[in-house]
This record gives C-alpha cells, sequence and structure tokens, in this order.
C-alpha cells in the first residue's frame, strides 16, 4: 500500500491510486518497451506527454493486449440484453484499457492533459483502495472480554454453536438445512476470495483450498483467514464449519497486484456458475455529495458472478 513517505517505493497492489487510460478502440493503441504505437494513429503527441511525466503506460489487466484479446474472442456471446459494447460477446474492448506509473501526487495533472488528446477514450484517477476493515473507535465498546491467560487446549473445541449464522433466518442463512440438499454444501462450485492476506495453514482450512493462485499474500492474515472460515470451514469435529465447506476455494492478492488484474486472474481460473468475492474499500463519489462511500461491483461474466463484500454501502443517485 501507498506509504506515507513518497519516497519509499510500495507494491503496485490495489493500496495504491492508479491513473487508468481508455485509448479509442479503433486506434488500436499498444504499449511496447519503446513506448506508445498504432498502426494507422499519431501516437507522438501523447507519448510526449508521458515522457514529460516520466511517466510508463501498462496494460490494466496485467496481460499483453494480443492474450486479452484471445481471452476475448473466447467469450460466449451474451444470452440476453448486455449494456456493454461492443462486441458480439457483449464486453467492451479491453485492450484499450491501461494504467499508468507514475507518483500519486501528480496523477490527476497527467489525468488532465491525457484528456485533452483526440487518442484518449478518457483518463482517470481510481483511487486506492483498503482492506474491509474500520478503525476502532473507542466510543463504541464492540468486545468486553478479556483474553483467556489459560494454556490452549491441546484439541480445538467445536465452536459451531456459536455461529448463530449457520441457524435459520432472520438471525442466520439456514446454511443447515441447505446441508441437507444435494449441492448444498457447494461441491462442485470454486470461490476465489479477492482481498490482500490469508492464512491457508490454519487447521481448519485444509480440505479443499487451493492456496494463493494469483499474486502474493501479505501479512495481516487475520480479516482473509476469517473470511474462508465463514465461507469454507472444514466440515470435522472441531473450529468452525464453513457455510459452504465443500466449496473450492483460493485467493487472489491485492498487495502486489492491481484490483483489475487481481479480478482478471481469478477470473480466468473459473468457469460457469463460479464465485468472485470482492473485499476491498475504494473512496466513491455519491452524485450531489462529496462524502466517501464503500463501494463495489457485482455481475456475472460468463457465468461467473462477482460479489460484494456483505454490508456495502451503494451510491444513491
Amino acid at each position: 500500500m501507498q506509504d506515507s513517505d513518497s519516497s519509499v517505493q510500495m507494491p503496485f497492489g490495489a493500496g495504491r491510486a492508479e491513473l487508468i487510460v481508455i485509448f479509442r478502440s479503433d486506434a488500436q493503441v499498444r504499449a511496447t518497451a519503446e513506448g506508445l504505437s498504432a498502426p494507422a494513429a499519431d501516437t507522438a503527441s501523447v507519448q510526449a506527454v508521458l515522457d514529460r511525466f516520466g511517466a510508463r503506460v501498462r496494460p490494466l489487466f496485467g496481460e499483453s493486449e494480443e492474450r486479452i484479446a484471445a481471452d476475448l474472442v473466447q467469450l460466449p456471446a451474451p444470452s440476453g440484453p448486455q449494456g456493454a459494447e461492443p462486441g458480439s460477446h457483449g464486453v467492451p474492448d479491453l485492450t484499450a484499457y491501461y494504467r499508468v506509473e507514475e507518483p500519486a501526487e501528480r496523477l490527476q495533472d497527467l489525468a488532465d492533459e491525457l484528456n485533452g488528446h483526440d487518442l484518449v477514450e478518457a483518463a482517470y484517477v481510481k483511487p486506492p483502495g483498503a482492506p474491509p476493515t474500520v478503525a476502532p473507535d473507542p466510543a463504541i465498546e464492540l468486545n468486553t472480554m478479556t483474553p483467556d491467560a489459560a494454556e490452549a487446549p491441546a484439541v480445538t473445541p467445536s465452536f459451531v454453536d456459536h455461529q448463530g449464522y449457520l441457524n435459520v433466518a432472520p438471525g442466520g442463512v439456514d446454511a443447515k438445512f441447505a446441508w441437507t440438499i444435494p449441492g448444498g454444501g457447494g461441491s462442485g462450485v470454486s470461490v476465489i476470495d479477492c482481498e490482500w492476506a490469508w492464512r491457508f495453514t490454519h487447521e481448519d482450512l485444509q480440505v479443499n483450498k487451493g492456496g494463493v493462485v494469483a499474486g502474493t499474500s501479505g501479512t495481516d492474515t487475520n480479516h482473509g483467514t476469517a473470511v474462508l472460515g465463514v465461507i469454507a470451514g472444514d466440515r470435522n469435529a472441531f473450529g468452525v464449519t464453513g457455510i459452504s465447506p465443500e466449496v473450492r476455494l483460493s485467493a487472489s492478492s491485492f498487495t502486489d497486484q492491481s484490483s483489475s488484474a487481481a479480478i482478471k486472474a481469478a477470473a480466468d481460473k473459473l468457469t460457469a456458475g463460479d464465485i468472485i468475492l470482492l473485499e476491498i474499500h475504494r473512496p466513491g463519489r455519491i452524485r450531489r455529495t462529496r462524502r466517501k462511500a464503500s463501494w463495489g461491483t457485482s455481475r456475472s461474466s460468463g457465468g461467473r458472478t462477482i460479489s460484494p463484500r456483505s454490508g456495502t454501502r451503494w451510491p444513491r443517485e
């Protein structure tokens, strides 16, 4: 994530602000080692701006434009009306999307200049993302329990009776009933959790776990590990049992990948009916106000569902 000392270079993960540039799709702009190129357009003026800022352009989704184009060709045609254009698959031309590497304090200035060029469809600064946690408020007492000074038991007891969310509504999601139905435990479904860090070596996360399949896990593993347990804690005689203990559960990290690259990497490993969980907060714009909102994305692409974390507040019109 972005350090308060701008001289410290942090991994280019979702915790850093990003300048996103979308070039005109018909121009077929490409980023090369020598700079921008296009078969039927002059990129010299745009490159001159980038050079003046000492900025570098990279494909937004972490792969070459050719690889992304090949992936788009493989997408099935939509079965119903789609809002995205162009293309028979209903997905925009993702080869036109780039991120610009540049110090955060100059991103907006560069975006303003790039927006004045004919080859640029849009340029905007995407604020840094943050884990879905909040700083503790001393005025709110969430937990009055004190640590137990005794040694931990040799065998972890079962905590299932404390998992109220497994029970019937309104207190839970009625997971225990779902388990009695074929497939109700999540068998045959893969889930990839996108956030910062996890501990896949936890004793209750040993079955049907794929580990970190894209990026590198960070060190603050508490939240991510808890999420894994809620989703798919192993069904055994100790610890917790997940809501869907039979799913295949993996992770894609925001620690050293941008959110776009992490989501794309996760989607590439899934098929129809699988799920991506986004555990990220990012400042957002609410029309007619300037306060911050916590927001997420929910869509289906090729049958894969991308879901925001629970409790997300959607911007209001």
